[in-house]
């Protein structure tokens, strides 16, 4: 065996080598750009957090939320969102990497500990979209989670009392470091500026095979961008079995079933992403269709991370 070692920041990623063959290149690169971020994260290390971005890096956390768009913008974003909390981003399934449009797209539960009260869990797909120039910056992160589906990692009722103390404080903080109009916005934007149950009941019916429930504008087209393909909306095969199903916006983001996909390991906060290192996680693809907006239903586009 052979090994090389890739660098992202402090952090050393030992990737093995199979045959003597180097496996170091685009994909491990993406990856590692990707991790870098929620490594940051856990260490509190927002000024090199900061770096990561282009100067016009956009975050969309969640997608269609009040967007970061600037070097203060995103200064804010961490001192909201971030700054002393515990944050641990578990993955589900394997990470898919679109090498030719330098993307990751992960699968993820995110678990934030609310300041010792409580644990809040919210299962999302993430997008990361780099470029390649100076390195791996990212020019936007599109997180895709819905604020109906975040939930308290412990169901019992007896949590629910420390849940609601923790969530008062986490909305003290945005409060604190952005104001009450844009904490209001924002509370806006997250709950009533999203496509909802409607938009994903649609989608579901969508590829279950149902095309009546597809209603396309006229230049909508469907792109596979592992398979480097866009074919118009209107000829697609859209029969594909999917599960993981958030709205988010005017978008709705889902996992698709792979001939390898399993069920994923159960992760707790405490364990982190190591209880998946002793075995690989498993594949599954993704996907993201794109309503003219909330309210309007017309699909203005489709994305397909199609996985073997």
């Amino acid at each position: 065996y052979s090994f090389c070692t890739l660098l992202v920041g402090r952090r050393k990623m030992l990737l093995a080598v199979v045959s003597g063959a180097v496996l170091c290149g685009v994909r491990e690169e993406l990856v590692g750009a990707a991790l870098k971020s929620p490594e940051l994260v856990g260490g509190q290390r927002k000024e090199e957090w900061l770096q990561m971005y282009t100067e016009g890096g956009i975050i969309e956390d969640p997608v269609g939320g009040t967007w970061s768009g600037s070097g203060e913008e995103r200064s804010r974003f961490w001192d909201m969102f971030i700054q002393g909390k515990k944050i641990v981003l578990i993955p589900e399934y394997e990470d898919i990497v679109d090498e030719a449009n330098h993307v990751v797209v992960r699968t993820l539960n995110i678990q934030t500990d609310l300041y010792g009260w409580s644990i809040l869990n919210v299962p999302l797909h993430v997008k990361y979209e780099f470029k390649p120039e100076d390195g791996l910056k990212l020019t936007k992160l599109q997180a895709f989670w819905d604020a109906s589906e975040s939930a308290p990692l412990s169901s019992s009722f007896s949590e629910m009392p420390s849940f609601g103390l923790g969530s008062i404080l986490a909305l003290k903080q945005i409060y604190d470091a952005s104001g009450v109009m844009w904490l209001s916005n924002y509370l806006t934007n997250i709950s009533l500026h999203n496509c909802g149950p409607s938009a994903r009941d649609k989608v579901q019916q969508i590829f279950a095979g149902d095309g009546s429930a597809a209603v396309f504008a006229e230049s909508a087209a469907v792109a596979y961008p592992l398979q480097g393909k866009t074919v118009p909306a209107n000829t697609a095969t859209l029969k594909h079995e999917i599960f993981n199903v958030h709205s988010s916006g005017a978008f709705v983001s889902f996992s698709i079933k792979s001939p390898s996909t399993t069920e994923p390991t159960s992760c707790t906060a405490e364990k982190g992403e190591e209880c998946n290192a002793n075995s690989p996680l498993p594949k599954a693809g993704a996907g993201f269709v794109k309503f003219i907006s909330p309210a309007n239903l017309t699909i203005e586009g489709i994305e397909l991370y199609i996985v073997d």
